[in-house]
């Protein structure tokens, strides 16, 4: 997929299980390949799983909120959040914080 504005696409997405699609696309992401739980691919799943939130506006939300997290603080507070409500992060989920904090740099 190549380097994409994620928070751009979580923020644009529409709540209905059809536009959320992308959730199941993998971003590729080179330069974070040895913060992240697989290192030796530079393709990483990155999304919340239907196996950790299994309602689609759930995950929808959860895409919101990580887009609305704009400091490391705040990302970091949302992820034990999540812990919390929902139990132990899968890799995906975990990739996708860590996404989100390069980003948010």
């Amino acid at each position: 997929m190549g380097d994409v504005n994620l928070k751009s696409q979580i923020s644009n997405q529409k709540e209905d299980s059809s536009s959320v699609s992308f959730m199941s696309s993998v971003v590729k992401i080179s330069s974070l390949s040895s913060k992240i739980q697989n290192p030796e691919s530079t393709i990483l799943p990155a999304l919340i799983p239907t196996g950790y939130l299994a309602d689609a506006k759930l995950r929808i939300n959860g895409y919101r909120e990580l887009a609305e997290a704009n400091t490391p603080k705040s990302i970091t507070s949302l992820e034990k959040n999540w812990i919390d409500r929902h139990g132990r992060l899968p890799h995906a989920i975990q990739n996708l914080f860590t996404i989100a904090r390069k980003w948010g740099q």
